[in-house]
């Protein structure tokens, strides 16, 4: 047995996790679907999104997400340098890109939980999906914004 203490493994941060796989010709097409079949729970509709091609928005759509995103320091990738104290703008940089969502309450103690609004009418909203989800979101938007 060791003497050192077990430390828990890091949490993935957004740029850790891997984006779902875009459907072929998600980068020329409006809105993208995307399931989300890992979130999927019994007695519950499957999990999936759609979101709005960041690439084939409107200028004025687009200034309206940059908006939420000014005050958001960035590295030199352009990941935020405190994740915490960019959240609230990456919240609403998310709720304005999903068009529509099949996602339950990850919040909820039920057996079987409740869905959330589609699209999310408020971050309170869009937080109570499974974090997981939250995370792949962030990724796949990460990807159709760069498709290298």
């Amino acid at each position: 047995m060791s003497d050192t203490l077990d430390t828990a493994p890091p949490v993935p941060t957004p740029a850790d996790v891997p984006a779902p796989l875009l459907p072929e010709g998600a980068h020329s097409s409006r809105f993208v679907h995307i399931d989300l079949p890992e979130f999927n729970q019994p007695g519950v509709p499957p999990c999936w999104v759609e979101l709005r091609n960041i690439g084939l928005m409107s200028q004025e759509q687009l200034e309206a997400i940059g908006a939420d995103l000014e005050a958001v320091e960035v590295d030199s990738k352009g990941l935020p340098v405190d994740f915490d104290k960019a959240a609230p703008a990456l919240y609403g940089q998310i709720m304005r890109l999903i068009r529509s969502w099949s996602m339950w309450d990850a919040g909820s103690d039920e057996d079987i939980p409740a869905q959330l609004p589609s699209p999310p009418a408020t971050i309170a909203d869009l937080k109570r999906a499974p974090a997981g989800a939250l995370q792949r979101l962030i990724a796949a938007v990460g990807e159709l914004k760069d498709p290298q």
